[in-house]
């Protein structure tokens, strides 16, 4: 599953999670590694270097590969892919020169060798879902006969939607940081992927 900020991937996760059997759902870093929230502040208020925490990111991915690489589950979904987070936000961190050109290539080139998880560029086999006006439990009956023919659900919406869910969310280091500046970025980064 992959999308902005506020798009509705960890709304949409849950509600297949009550929906499908035997599921396993890998939330992002942020609601699962305890020191997240002030790393993620840190990096957002420039304290904490942009490759340290890309790579404190990935080895939470690489954590869980192993932890689930000889796992039964039927479905497994991952919140946010580790290429998609290295083309999206490493490459914003390169764009505000707190990445070198090198630093986000090794940084790319590590999240491409997780092969554990799906491409978010591998378009034949994705599907794009805009969740402005449709509830989760609409779009899970949408998704689900598909699911046996798409490895990507990517979901998008307007950044009217995504500022309102952000603000909803209440998690104080995204209502500080994201602007619409930035979202407008991030926005036509994934409209363009």
């Amino acid at each position: 599953m992959n999308g902005p900020v506020g798009c509705g991937k960890t709304t949409l996760l849950n509600e297949l999670s009550q929906q499908l059997p035997n599921v396993y759902v890998i939330p992002e870093y942020y609601d699962v590694l305890n020191d997240a929230h002030d790393r993620l502040n840190d990096y957002l208020e420039g304290i904490y270097p942009a490759y340290d925490f890309q790579d404190y990111i990935l080895d939470y991915f690489d954590s869980v590969a192993n932890q689930l690489a000889n796992s039964s589950y039927d479905y497994i979904f991952v919140e946010r892919s580790p290429v998609e987070g290295i083309l999206f936000f490493a490459k914003h961190d390169l764009d505000t020169n707190r990445l070198t050109q090198a630093q986000y290539n090794l940084l790319l080139q590590r999240a491409q060798l997780m092969s554990f998880y799906p491409n978010p560029l591998d378009n034949d086999n994705a599907i794009t879902l805009f969740t402005d006006n449709l509830s989760p439990s609409q779009l899970v009956q949408f998704i689900i006969p598909l699911l046996s023919r798409i490895r990507t659900i990517k979901l998008r919406a307007s950044l009217f939607t995504l500022r309102n869910r952000i603000h909803q969310r209440g998690r104080m280091c995204e209502i500080d940081h994201y602007n619409d500046e930035y979202m407008r970025s991030m926005i036509n980064s994934y409209y363009h992927m």
